[in-house]
């Protein structure tokens, strides 16, 4: 008794450290690696033939587990064309799959006791980690391919173009180099292409872009691009929704071509050295904008004013350009969808018209570091939504609108004071403890108005605090203010 009930707690810890079942695509894999190695030992003849028995057993092992699992018998997936299936080998070979984090069924099954012949083998694509396969009839689709941070490098090979069915290929975060492969520009099935986060060189070429008539999503930011952008390259990219190619080294001035996408949503062009004037017919045509982003430019122009027929923009971001004119009252009271507007760091000027009122739906406003002039709206109030409200390095003056005090949903607040002479008490109602930093210039700003005791928060005063420090330090010297404004 003693002897069976060692022999069945033994079976139980055996149990207990059982290696788990292995995957679906695991099973799919050992399964094709014997099937393949049945037909080389079976063509092979000889001593290979007679091993196609243990074999075969092997692939039957594998087949019943599947049926478990599954509850219905195994079939082979039908692979891609020929085409397909070599031009994946070289995309292999070319970005050094080898070494990739994530390869499963890119390469063969690791050598074991029981199958010391199957080291390599061509698996399906149909069960190759990140390609998207879709059955047709008795063929197979190449729908998409998804091998974002594999940490792959190298170059894209010309084979590439030879993806005839491919909607989706995503080969971002990874340190693919070279220049963007015209071969690109023969994926006319394209429809979402992200390269962003690579070590992409060189200047982008018309052939690279321009025939990729079903494309919706282009990202190929955080590269290092460079070079004017072709004036025709977005020519054919009349579906195109999302364009991003910020973080780079682009110069020149806006393509025309780019009011060929009349279906664009989102455009992000921050963070290059794109310049000229802003184009006022281009962006009259984009009236899907919902947002855009051109900020850290050397852009000219008119450009606040170029989106008066963009009803639909959530988002404009303009900052760090040269952009001049004013806030016309007639733009300013078309964007009614207004989220965020960032204009700071331009050379724009003039009065803030009363229109900014009427953007209810406001949360974010820095129009700092301008010429704008006089003072706030009185109905500034209105846009009970505001969470950032940045008017530092203009003229705006005194006195500052009571309807200040319904913005409860306000953090950021800054107030230049040019006038010293001029003092005025902001007022009170703010949701104080939410509140990130506060700017003001002069010492006599009554700032107590609009800050918060220290036992309001954070319990009683300790007896040799006699001040609260709200802000760090850090804040100002960043900025580069006198570090007391942080005091209390």
């Amino acid at each position: 008794m003693n002897h069976v009930s060692a022999g069945m707690a033994q079976a139980l810890d055996e149990d207990r450290i059982a290696v788990p079942p292995p995957s679906l695509q695991y099973l799919n894999l050992e399964i094709e690696a014997y099937e393949k190695g049945m037909k080389r030992a079976e063509l092979a003849g000889g001593k290979k033939a007679q091993d196609s028995s243990i074999l075969w057993m092997e692939m039957m092992t594998r087949k019943d587990t599947f049926r478990t699992a599954t509850g219905k018998g195994h079939e082979s997936a039908p692979d891609v064309s020929r085409k397909e299936k070599y031009a994946l080998s070289k995309l292999f070979l070319s970005l050094k799959g080898s070494e990739w984090n994530r390869k499963n069924g890119w390469i063969g099954m690791p050598k074991t006791n029981t199958r010391p012949e199957l080291v390599l083998f061509e698996g399906s694509a149909t069960l190759f980690e990140g390609v998207e396969c879709k059955p047709l009839m008795s063929k197979c689709l190449l729908a998409g391919i998804n091998l974002c941070a594999r940490g792959a490098y190298g170059e894209l090979p010309r084979e590439v173009g030879d993806f005839e069915t491919l909607r989706q290929l995503d080969l971002s975060l990874n340190l693919v180099n070279g220049p963007l492969t015209p071969y690109l520009g023969m994926l006319e099935s394209l429809e979402d292409l992200n390269l962003a986060g690579n070590c992409l060189a060189g200047e982008i070429q018309e052939a690279a872009l321009q025939s990729l008539v079903n494309l919706k999503q282009l990202n190929v930011s955080s590269n290092h691009l460079s070079g004017a952008l072709p004036s025709d390259v977005f020519r054919g990219m009349t579906a195109l929704r999302q364009l991003d190619l910020s973080n780079n080294a682009l110069s020149g001035p806006l393509p025309p071509s780019l009011s060929r996408c009349t279906k664009l949503e989102r455009l992000n062009l921050s963070c290059n050295a794109l310049s000229g004037e802003m184009p006022l017919s281009t962006f009259s045509l984009l009236v899907q904008l919902k947002d855009v982003n051109l900020s850290q430019n050397n852009l000219s122009g008119h450009g606040f004013c170029a989106f008066a027929k963009c009803e639909q923009l959530q988002q404009l971001k303009l900052s760090e350009n040269f952009l001049s004119g004013h806030l016309e009252p007639n733009v300013v009271a078309a964007l009614t969808r207004l989220q965020i507007l960032y204009l700071h760091k331009n050379k724009m000027g003039g009065f803030v018209p009363p229109e900014i009122c009427q953007l209810t739906t406001l949360r974010r406003l820095n129009l700092s570091s301008n010429f704008f002039r006089g003072s706030l709206p009185a109905d500034f109030g209105n846009l009970v939504k505001l969470e950032t409200l940045l008017f530092t390095d203009n003229e705006i003056i005194a006195p500052l609108p009571r309807s200040l005090s319904a913005l409860v949903l306000l953090r950021d607040f800054a107030v230049t004071k040019n006038y010293p002479s001029e003092q005025c008490a902001l007022p009170r109602g703010f949701k104080k403890e939410v509140f990130q930093r506060i700017h003001v210039d002069g010492l006599d700003m009554q700032l107590n108005s609009v800050t918060f005791l220290h036992e309001d928060v954070y319990g009683p005063v300790p007896k040799n605090e006699e001040r609260f420090e709200l802000f760090e330090r850090r804040l100002y010297r960043q900025r580069g203010q006198p570090s007391f404004l942080g005091k209390m």
